[in-house]
């Protein structure tokens, strides 16, 4: 809490790229260059590793402890169980790349791809629901706070105006406007 380093916390991967946690706790981490996603206790102890058969994009825990992952350069989203057994395709939304992820209070599902410009959304029961934000070049980041509103930031190697930034976007998807683009570089 106070900022402090506290030291390594798992060693031994490849690339890690995503994080996320779970209700008890446990680091769930996206081994980019190892195609898995390893489980870790909140002491760092390593719980689980689930082989996929891509390279990994972000991954989600949903309320009933169930896994979302997504493949990154196949655009679609997969689901494998609290214990590593694999669910299959959760969702095919056809998009180029599923890189970030999020999930909203009602556990519907936005996935970024920073190559089409686009969030979209994708319902609890994996029904694609259509583009959420488009024209959004360079969108990479995606949180939402307790209110539903979406904090997105954005890239500027791959941003359509060329600027680090931070915007807010409501549960609609209506574009609240700016939050910061100052002191930022490559912000995720």
């Amino acid at each position: 809490e106070s900022g402090m380093d506290l030291g390594k916390f798992a060693t031994g991967l490849t690339l890690p790229a995503y994080v996320t946690t779970d209700r008890a706790g446990n680091l769930y981490e996206s081994n980019f260059g190892g195609n898995s996603i390893q489980e870790y206790s909140p002491q760092g102890t390593l719980l689980l590793t689930i082989a996929t058969p891509f390279q990994p994009g972000d991954v989600q825990i949903t309320s009933s402890g169930n896994i979302l992952v997504g493949n990154y350069f196949g655009g679609s989203v997969y689901q494998y169980s609290s214990t590593g057994q694999s669910l299959g395709l959760f969702s095919n939304p056809g998009l180029a790349r599923a890189d970030f992820m999020t999930l909203d209070s009602q556990e519907n599902l936005y996935v970024t791809d920073f190559r089409s410009g686009v969030v979209r959304k994708i319902s609890s029961t994996g029904v694609d629901e259509g583009n959420f934000l488009t024209n959004v070049q360079g969108i990479e980041g995606l949180a939402f706070d307790s209110h539903g509103n979406l904090y997105v930031t954005f890239y500027s190697r791959y941003s359509y105006n060329g600027t680090d930034m931070i915007r807010e976007y409501s549960a609609s998807g209506q574009s609240l406007g700016l939050i910061t683009s100052t002191g930022l570089n490559d912000p995720y």
